[in-house]
């Protein structure tokens, strides 16, 4: 009677030590499947943010440029272009979706806009005697460079950015000296309306483009309010003398769950087949090594 509890014993032991390291191989391999898994979704992710980037950077760019356009009329007319005039090469560069207006700034102050209506509120305002405007338009002077301000909450009402090119001219002499501001003004979000950044959600994402303005608010610029922090990944967006940041995070976390279930679920197969070969395997070797001391 002992002796079969022992031998009891003993299958019972060795059942129990293949469940153990089935069952530890299984977790392991579940982790391990697990962190490949997530840092490859992030390694899409993060290519996928990069090319919105990209595409970002270079919508924002070709639209602040059309200012040049301007520039070049204003410096070959030496500072003189008539309200006619304006107008009609305003029409011509706002073709481009969510460009909201475009501005002639002699000295920083609006003297034409097109379009006119709807905009007629910011005529006659000058850019350095608006506190929220006059820093950004001191470092353009400064900077000689188009900068991107904003976003803002805009006079004409909405929200938008505000693309502004120092214009300067060259006297006689070779001297030169700053003129003004030719402008473009760019609705939000309209504007990024060709980046389809809602293709996003059909990748199976929530995201949310942001931007810390002068104030220090942390500001919405498309996508989400909000998105969990701790499971979303950033990409920064670099436009003209700002940084904006594209966060990003799956709508179903990093991990596919149904691929740890199909895992733990062939794991546990695996280790209950094996610890019923390692009992069948125990049990003939108990068989044999009885059925030889009984016939020495």
């Amino acid at each position: 009677m002992s002796q079969k509890h022992g031998v009891r014993e003993k299958y019972s032991t060795a059942c129990w030590a293949a469940v153990t390291i089935g069952l530890l191989l299984t977790g392991c391999i579940v982790c391990a499947a697990a962190l490949w898994s997530a840092g490859n979704k992030k390694e899409d992710a993060l290519r996928l943010a990069e090319g919105y980037a990209v595409r970002t950077e270079a919508l924002l760019d070709s639209l602040s440029h059309k200012t040049d356009v301007l520039e070049s009329i204003v410096i070959t007319g030496r500072g003189e272009i008539s309200e006619e005039a304006f107008r009609d090469l305003a029409k011509s560069l706002a073709d481009g979706e969510g460009i909201r207006a475009i501005q002639y700034l002699p000295g920083g102050a609006v003297l034409y806009c097109y379009p006119l209506e709807g905009n007629e509120a910011v005529i006659g305002n000058n850019v350095f005697d608006n506190p929220r405007r006059r820093d950004d338009a001191l470092l353009d002077v400064d900077t000689r460079e188009i900068a991107l301000s904003g976003p803002y909450s805009l006079t004409q009402g909405g929200l938008g950015l505000v693309a502004r090119n120092p214009i300067f001219l060259t006297d006689e002499n070779g001297k030169e000296s700053f003129w003004g501001f030719s402008v473009i003004i760019l609705d939000l979000p309209e504007t990024l309306n060709p980046l389809m950044l809602e293709e996003l959600e059909t990748e199976g994402y929530d995201y949310r483009l942001h931007v810390i303005t002068e104030t220090g608010e942390d500001m919405t610029i498309a996508g989400e309010e909000q998105i969990d922090e701790k499971r979303s990944l950033s990409y920064e967006v670099s436009v003209p003398n700002h940084t904006w940041v594209l966060s990003m995070a799956p709508k179903n976390g990093w991990v596919n769950p149904l691929v740890l279930v199909y895992l733990l679920l062939a794991g546990w197969i695996i280790t209950a087949l094996s610890a019923l070969l390692v009992y069948q395997q125990q049990r003939r070797v108990s068989e044999l090594q009885r059925f030889a001391s009984l016939h020495p």
